[in-house]
């Protein structure tokens, strides 16, 4: 992720270590936010949010 948004001009920076709802805030040079949160696949099926991160995804 860290390559396809500073590729594009973004800045990302990590905050999964706070309990924001989502893994990385990326800003563009127009000082635009992008939330974003990152899921682990090792195999098929659905995948689970909790309720905080659901709540972020709705914003």
């Amino acid at each position: 992720m860290r390559s396809s948004t500073s590729g594009a001009g973004r800045t990302p920076y990590d905050v999964s270590a706070e309990p924001l709802g989502y893994d990385i805030c990326s800003e563009a040079p127009d000082e635009s936010v992008r939330c974003i949160e990152v899921k682990p696949r090792a195999r098929t099926g659905p995948i689970a949010l909790t309720p905080n991160e659901w709540l972020m995804a709705q914003w």
